[in-house]
């Protein structure tokens, strides 16, 4: 789990990411809720009905710009799903937002150099108890 002051840096990026998207557009955009609920090899996913961001909180091990780059990549299909509808997932309209709200060059995946581990499916039975 992450400390608090990583949740408080968190949620501080995703206010910034908004802000600028905010501004661009000239309208208000939702602000997604958080979580560090993510487990797996993902590195982040958006909810987009519920407008939620699930990252996996193994991304502190790299530093914040891991963790700041993949909140930014999830606020960017949040803002994209709330001005546009349902558009591809990584198309134009996401790469826009991403230059937009301050992050150039993202890839459509994960920076396959780092590996975020699974979750064991025994793991996962005994939690459930």
């Amino acid at each position: 789990m992450p400390t608090k002051a990583q949740i408080r840096k968190s949620d501080t990026w995703i206010l910034n990411f908004i802000k600028k998207a905010n501004s661009y557009f000239r309208r208000k955009f939702k602000v997604p809720d958080l979580s560090f609920t993510l487990h797996g090899i993902k590195a982040g996913e958006a909810e987009l009905l519920s407008n939620t961001i699930r990252i996996n909180d193994e991304l502190w091990r790299y530093g914040d710009p891991e963790v700041e780059s993949t909140i930014g990549h999830e606020v960017a299909h949040c803002v994209v799903y709330q001005k546009f509808g349902i558009v591809k997932p990584h198309g134009i309209e996401w790469k826009a937002v991403l230059s937009i709200i301050g992050i150039p060059n993202e890839t459509r995946c994960y920076d396959k150099s780092i590996k975020l581990t699974s979750v064991s499916k025994t793991k996962k039975k005994k939690d459930k108890k």
